[in-house]
């Protein structure tokens, strides 16, 4: 009979946790690690001692947060075909969901918040320029860069290169420019300056930077198109 009572408990922990997730993912999309720690539970509208159940600490409940959303970009970009685009596109999906996806704002946030490394939070930045860098690679050896990119001095120039485009992406958070909306446009603004010394100009015409591109790419992904938990 007590094994009977827990089943629905235990059949209900994925949801509530869940529902934890999305609403610490609402909460450091707006304030990072700033925010009150008070304010995920009031979101999810349980108490304190319900949240603390499924994360023992903040650090927990961020890091979940930064992995849950880390892993879907992830899944989001390895469909795509390494190259020049998909270099693109890794900014385009992180600059257009930024304010649209909780998860996405809160990923890019937590990983501007000097207070997130501080509190142990492994944060996904060396990530993003690793992938960044194999795409470079990729798109050297598939002739898409300008001839002034050798394949012999690749790869600290395409570090560089990579290395770059993450410190746009965290240095449009960081600095106080406006509106979400803003971050999009800064990001997107980076690759229209960049590209044309980057790629070959038989390239460059065919490189997609249209608004609704990233739209495009996450549409098949219900964790994008979910507002409530996305």
């Amino acid at each position: 009979m007590e094994e009977m009572r827990m089943a629905p408990k235990r059949r209900s922990a994925p949801k509530t946790r869940r529902r934890v997730l999305e609403a610490a993912a609402a909460v450091y999309a707006e304030g990072a690690l700033a925010a009150p720690t008070d304010a995920v539970w009031r979101k999810a509208e349980m108490t304190k001692g319900a949240v603390y159940h499924h994360f023992q600490d903040k650090k927990t409940l961020a890091q979940s947060v930064v992995d849950e959303a880390q892993r879907h970009l992830m899944l989001c970009l390895k469909e795509q075909e390494p190259g020049l685009q998909t270099f693109i596109d890794f900014g385009l999906i992180i600059g257009y969901w930024y304010p649209r996806n909780p998860f996405i704002g809160a990923l890019l946030r937590l990983t501007a918040d000097i207070r997130a490394a501080d509190h142990g939070v492994s944060l996904p930045a060396e990530e993003w320029i690793e992938t960044n860098q194999q795409l470079l690679i990729a798109a050297l050896t598939r002739h898409e860069l300008h001839e002034r990119y050798c394949v012999g001095s690749s790869g600290h120039v395409m570090r560089e290169i990579a290395r770059f485009a993450v410190d746009q992406w965290v240095g449009a958070v960081a600095t106080p420019i406006g509106s979400a909306e803003q971050v999009e446009d800064t990001i997107l603004g980076f690759y229209r300056f960049t590209l044309p010394t980057l790629a070959n100009e038989a390239v460059l015409p065919q490189l997609d930077l249209s608004p609704g591109r990233a739209a495009q790419l996450a549409q098949a992904h219900a964790f994008f198109q979910d507002t409530s938990a996305a």
